[in-house]
């Protein structure tokens, strides 16, 4: 049996292929790695008068940087009353809307009493869910006639909106004024 010599230019273009794919994997690995982390951002602001928190947990990455701060500014009024959060889901998950807000907020707050806002794009939902005192004032109830009063924005993907007006009622029900 006899074997072809190795010629220098051989031994460069197997060189040269290995560099390629060696390079491919890498870009496509890069590539994978940008889609999960590009748009998903968390904010959390402390309440300044009452101490309470206030997140913004945008996983889905619905919002842009102007509408993360827009949608902050209506969190932290809920924040004068209790714990407030803001959260967007895309993962899957056989939990409804209302118990992943709930195991949300238990695991990002530290006390019982908060509300948290969630809109769940995997489910295509929107949940209010309420702990503690706050569930006597922003009860499923109220919770509902909410999401009602915002599901036009949600269904122009206008999330932004959404959720501001969301926590504008839900601020009015805290401070004992009626919505609509």
């Amino acid at each position: 049996q006899s074997q072809c010599p190795s010629s220098p230019a051989i031994r460069e273009v197997t060189t040269v292929r290995k560099l390629i794919s060696a390079l491919s994997v890498l870009v496509l690995s890069v590539l994978c790695l940008v889609p999960a982390v590009s748009g998903a951002e968390k904010l959390s602001q402390t309440h300044p008068d009452s101490g309470h928190m206030a997140v913004v947990d945008d996983g889905a990455g619905l919002l842009d940087s102007d509408e993360l701060s827009a949608v902050m500014d209506e969190v932290l009024s809920v924040a004068e009353y209790c714990d407030a959060g803001f959260v967007t889901y895309s993962g899957f998950s056989s939990s409804s809307v209302l118990t992943k807000a709930r195991d949300w907020g238990l695991s990002t707050f530290s006390g019982q009493d908060f509300t948290v806002f969630m809109i769940d794009m995997n489910t295509r939902r929107l949940g209010i869910f309420s702990g503690g005192w706050v569930y006597r004032e922003i009860n499923t109830g109220k919770a509902n006639t909410i999401t009602d009063n915002i599901y036009r924005y949600a269904s122009r993907g206008d999330y932004a909106s959404c959720a501001e007006e969301a926590f504008r009622e839900m601020a009015e029900v805290l401070r004992g004024n009626r919505i609509n």
